[in-house]
């Protein structure tokens, strides 16, 4: 047996972080108004953060959601519809009435307006979070800044909006982005002093009880899913609208006025401008695959020069490289090969000049020999006078001056100097 459509449960999926804005009785009170408006059908009601609230509106498994507005614009290309909106007696519109505030600890002379915190540590909720993050991120945006470059540290605590508060006051952060109402619920919990913070971009204008330095933004806001049809969605935003009021002035209304939202969505392409965004870029890849196509084989033909340019470049490089090498021992082997040249030239050139010497001495020596032998032996016999030993030590002179002028020409010869031949009579 199948379960018939009236008994399956519609499934409500709430923001863990819709306190303290929207009250207990308020959510509780709605929860009994649904519960009532989808009978006989059971109601399922799911408290989720958001991370995992998104996962089960993507996957269909929530038919109502009650999140921030943004969330809702996030996901209208899946079916998201807004039904109705919170108001509250914090704001006069209910349209106007979700914002961020921006607090720095109150002796930080150096911060007074929202340029003085460029390179500065922020702590805030969540990068998904609307009220603690986004909304103070749009301001950031208006003021000329890229918003993803803005702050030099980000610390994000998720739902503990304390640790953002602790963070500024500790010195762990320079400013905290908080939800619109968050500090005035955390002043009245004893957290801190309104004298400890000061507020950067403060915003009074009277549409709002609480300080903000964001514009205002559609408060809470309760949505469906196209799994619900369109005379139960009709059902529940009846009942909600007729809710009575709570004690403390909630109640559900038709959101008007969403275009402060689509405003900050187009400024920080987020949301439904994010797909657009990506739609656009694919469409445009689309229509022009054929030019990405033929700039690709350019690339690629390109690519494919260059790497066998590379490899021819290389490969007559080694060769270069190896001529160099070859070239270089070449030119030593010839170095080592004169060189032992000039050693067998000199060692020529010494045989011949011995020979040379050997040869033309040899005659005036010999002479000079006898010479004095002849001397000595007319002294033995006592028939040396002064006239012979005149004319003998006149012939030993001429020899002498004989071999001096051989010993000169030898001389030339070794150095190779050009000489004059000449007869010698002897």
């Amino acid at each position: 047996m199948f379960a018939s459509s009236e008994d399956k449960p519609v499934v409500v999926a709430i923001n863990s972080a819709v306190n303290p804005l929207l009250t207990k009785e308020f959510v509780f009170q709605t929860i009994d108004t649904l519960k009532k408006a989808v009978s006989p059908r059971p109601l399922e009601v799911k408290f989720l953060e958001l991370p995992q609230l998104e996962q089960d509106v993507k996957s269909r498994k929530a038919d109502l959601f009650l999140v921030t507005s943004n969330f809702i614009k996030k996901f209208q290309t899946e079916g998201a519809k807004d039904l109705t909106v919170a108001a509250s007696p914090f704001s006069k519109d209910p349209n106007r009435s979700e914002a961020s505030l921006f607090i720095v600890k109150a002796d930080r002379d150096d911060l007074k307006k929202i340029s003085d915190l460029k390179g500065a540590r922020v702590s805030a909720g969540r990068p998904t979070a609307f009220g603690m993050y986004i909304a103070g991120m749009g301001e950031i945006a208006r003021e000329g800044f890229n918003p993803n470059t803005f702050f030099s540290v980000s610390r994000f605590h998720g739902l503990d909006r304390d640790n953002i508060i602790r963070d500024v006051l500790n010195g762990d952060s320079d400013v905290g982005i908080l939800r619109i109402c968050y500090l005035e619920d955390a002043i009245n919990r004893k957290i801190l002093k309104d004298s400890d913070v000061k507020f950067i971009n403060l915003i009074e204008d009277g549409k709002h009880v609480c300080k903000r330095s964001t514009a205002l933004y559609p408060n809470w806001t309760l949505a469906s899913m196209p799994s619900l049809d369109a005379g139960l969605t009709s059902k529940i935003t009846v009942a909600l609208i007729n809710q009575p009021r709570t004690k403390l002035g909630n109640y559900w209304q038709v959101g008007s006025d969403f275009s402060e939202l689509d405003k900050l969505q187009e400024l920080l392409k987020i949301g439904t401008y994010e797909k657009v965004t990506k739609l656009s870029i694919r469409r445009f890849l689309l229509d022009n695959v054929h030019y990405f196509f033929f700039a690709f084989c350019i690339l690629g033909m390109l690519l494919s020069y260059s790497y066998f340019l590379s490899r021819a470049v290389g490969k007559r490089t080694r060769q270069l490289k190896e001529a160099l090498l070859r070239e270089k021992f070449l030119n030593q082997e010839t170095k080592t090969a004169q060189e032992r040249m000039m050693a067998l030239q000199r060692a020529g050139v010494v045989g011949q000049v011995s020979g040379l010497l050997a040869h033309e001495l040899n005659q005036p020596l010999g002479s000079l020999n006898l010479y004095a032998r002849s001397l000595i032996r007319a002294a033995d016999l006592q028939k040396l006078t002064n006239e012979k030993l005149i004319e003998v030590l006149d012939e030993i002179r001429k020899e002498a001056v004989k071999a001096s002028e051989i010993v000169q020409r030898v001389r030339s010869y070794a150095k190779g100097e050009k000489s004059e031949r000449a007869d010698i009579f002897l």
